[in-house]
């Protein structure tokens, strides 16, 4: 899935752009499962730290716009009961995630692919326990009393490919449009091992001159190139919806350390998610507002999860 031939020929200069993404399931009332996610991006398009590596890839499949991505983040996964000292055997385990990673992508005008290496640790490691306790103190929230019994500490190394196509289906970009963009994700590691096919179709003005809205849960998806650029000057507004069903071979919040014994649920191969949200643009900042729902990853979960999730970028 590597992009043709017939690509424009790479811009001059560069772009940077940083992005803060935050899901969170307070935003819904709830708090359990996936609970919170956060992250910060900075990327670069034109020429870049990697340059010396990517030269050596065959031209064929490196044609177009390169966009080099820095990202950092964390994840943190409960328990639907955090009341409990001692967690249902049953219920998803706490765990969280601390990741950083570094993403080269390679941009036509209507598509890209992407690779991305992640690495990071899961267990104590992450402070998830200390950033979850202190948020729901501020907050004046029930705390949080089964970090005790989490999944143990474990470095994680993943990487991710990603294609993603943009069509247009009714009017122009810089006017009202309709358009579909599909995409096809795997990843591989001790952290996650998926396959993942969707996509997603929004409608608006002046719309962005990315890839859609990047979900944050998987922690192997790649920011979009060049996230906070609409095609004019003028102000966009868009609506949209997505859609993705994933294979997962491994996911190390459910089925616990790769080579320990400890807390570990039995997951469900197939998993569906379903997103809507909305996206304000303008030349160097976007803001989207999104609400999620995952159907059940394991066989024992109680209901489906929902959050809901704010990204903002700025782009200079």
């Amino acid at each position: 899935m590597c992009p043709g031939l017939l690509a424009d020929p790479p811009k001059t200069g560069s772009v940077w752009s940083v992005s803060v993404a935050l899901d969170n399931d307070a935003f819904v009332g709830a708090d359990r499962l996936y609970t919170s996610g956060v992250a910060v991006a900075i990327q670069q398009s034109g020429g870049t730290l990697l340059d010396p590596i990517v030269d050596r890839l065959p031209a064929w499949c490196i044609a177009g716009d390169r966009v080099v991505g820095y990202q950092f983040g964390q994840i943190i996964c409960t328990p639907s009961d955090i009341s409990l000292p001692r967690p249902d055997p049953n219920d998803r385990a706490y765990c969280g995630v601390l990741f950083v990673g570094l993403s080269t992508c390679f941009e036509q005008p209507d598509s890209y692919w992407g690779l991305r290496l992640t690495a990071g640790v899961v267990g104590p490691w992450s402070l998830a326990e200390q950033t979850q306790t202190k948020v729901h103190q501020w907050l004046g929230c029930q705390v949080p009393m089964g970090w005790d019994y989490q999944i143990h500490n474990e470095p994680i190394l993943n990487l991710t490919y990603e294609y993603k196509q943009r069509l247009i289906l009714l009017g122009q970009r810089n006017g009202a449009c309709v358009e579909a963009i599909p995409s096809f994700q795997s990843s591989a590691g001790n952290a996650l091992a998926n396959v993942m096919i969707g996509g997603q179709a929004r409608m608006g003005i002046n719309l962005p001159q990315d890839f859609g809205t990047t979900q944050m849960q998987g922690m192997a998806h790649l920011p979009s190139p060049h996230s906070a650029r609409p095609v004019s000057e003028g102000l966009g507004l868009h609506v949209y919806g997505s859609a993705y069903l994933s294979a997962v071979l491994r996911n190390i919040t459910l089925d616990g350390n790769t080579f320990r014994e400890g807390p570990r649920v039995d997951k469900l191969p197939f998993v569906p998610a379903a997103e809507v949200g909305i996206g304000i643009a303008t030349r160097h900042l976007k803001l989207v507002l999104a609400y999620v729902v995952v159907g059940k990853e394991f066989k024992t979960q109680r209901g489906h999860e929902k959050y809901g999730s704010l990204g903002l970028a700025y782009t200079f």
